[in-house]
């Protein structure tokens, strides 16, 4: 059997989602992604900035790891249309999801959910642009990301939660929404400046989130919110003691004993979780 030709300048040959576990001779396993067709490398710029978020994401936050920044004549929003971020379409973009898709690498909903977004309008949107929504399986985006750190490239995965951050900060400052909504939005972005290693900015957005659900009484979810933020905080935060004083003041409202409220905090650090952990779901108001 012939071997199949290396991957043409230019592009790069991706794992994708099909995998197989080899067991070594001493008992040990490894598992080795089989390789999908190789995609352009501004395919692969697509695929990384969709790769950054946990969830489907749409034009918008695509617009946020590939677009190109809008002249400011570009930005303003006229009557009826909806709010767009500060950035182009680059040219092409259909072709460069349709390439993605094509190698088995991303996931396109042509429609996304119903009623969304109307169709794009605006003197920044290129003639071939299109309303999507893309996705990459999670088993999919934590062996594209652990490849690229491989290849000394992790900065490009940093770069990627940093837009996306962006992005939903962008949209809690743009679109008109309910406060629940809000704060999905700013625990996205907590979470995001969280993996891209920048807990300061992350900290600001917890501040945001905080201050939102103390004005709404969601009093036990601002603990719990409070109680994650004191786990990657650090003992020896010059601002762990903001958090605390914030925390037993919750306590007092919500008739905690001293003693219970110490002892909770004396609990050692969390492990870190997944990506979208218990306590950013109780903060939420999610089960």
């Amino acid at each position: 059997m012939s071997q199949s030709a290396p991957p043409s300048a230019g592009r790069r040959r991706l794992p994708g989602p099909a995998s197989a576990l080899d067991v070594n001779d001493d008992g040990t396993a490894e598992l080795h992604a089989r390789s999908r067709p190789a995609v352009s490398a501004a395919a692969e710029r697509v695929l990384i900035g969709a790769s950054g978020y946990g969830e489907p994401a749409d034009r918008y936050a695509l617009l946020f790891q590939v677009g190109k920044h809008a002249a400011p004549e570009l930005s303003p929003v006229g009557p009826g249309e909806h709010p767009w971020p500060p950035y182009q379409d680059p040219v092409g973009l259909a072709d460069l999801i349709g390439e993605c898709e094509r190698a088995g690498l991303l996931v396109v909903d042509p429609a996304g959910p119903a009623g969304e977004h109307d169709a794009p309008t605006g003197p920044h949107i290129q003639p071939d642009a299109v309303v999507v929504q893309v996705f990459v399986a999670r088993p999919d985006a934590s062996e594209l990301h652990r490849s690229l750190a491989v290849d000394r490239r992790g900065g490009e995965t940093l770069a990627a939660h940093r837009h996306a951050a962006e992005y939903w900060l962008w949209r809690v400052a743009a679109l008109q929404q309910d406060q629940e909504a809000d704060v999905h939005d700013l625990l996205e972005a907590r979470h995001h400046l969280l993996a891209a290693d920048d807990p300061r900015q992350a900290e600001a957005v917890t501040q945001g989130v905080c201050a939102q659900l103390a004005a709404s009484g969601s009093l036990e979810q601002e603990a719990s919110l409070i109680r994650d933020t004191l786990r990657w905080l650090g003992e020896q935060s010059p601002r762990r003691a903001g958090w605390l004083d914030e925390l037993a003041s919750i306590g007092r409202r919500l008739g905690w004993s001293s003693l219970g409220l110490i002892a909770e905090q004396a609990e050692p650090a969390a492990a870190p979780g997944p990506p979208r952990d218990a306590a950013q779901q109780a903060a939420a108001g999610r089960p």
